[in-house]
C-alpha cells in the first residue's frame, strides 16, 4: 500500500495537472485501493523501526 501512496505522491509532483492534492485526499479517504499510478519502486524501502 505505501508503494502506491508514494507512487501517487511521486505523480503529483511531477505533474500537478493530472493530480490535484485535494484530489489525492479523496483517494486516500475513500479507503479503496483503486489507484491509476504506478507504484513507487520497492529497491530503498526497508523496515527501520518498530515501535509496541
Amino acid at each position: 500500500m505505501i508503494r502506491n501512496i508514494m507512487g501517487a505522491i511521486f505523480e503529483v509532483l511531477k505533474n500537478p495537472y493530472k493530480l490535484q492534492p485535494n484530489d489525492f485526499k479523496n483517494l486516500i479517504v475513500q479507503n479503496k485501493r483503486i489507484f491509476n499510478f504506478k507504484p513507487a519502486p520497492a529497491a530503498g524501502l526497508y523496515l527501520n523501526k518498530i515501535w509496541y
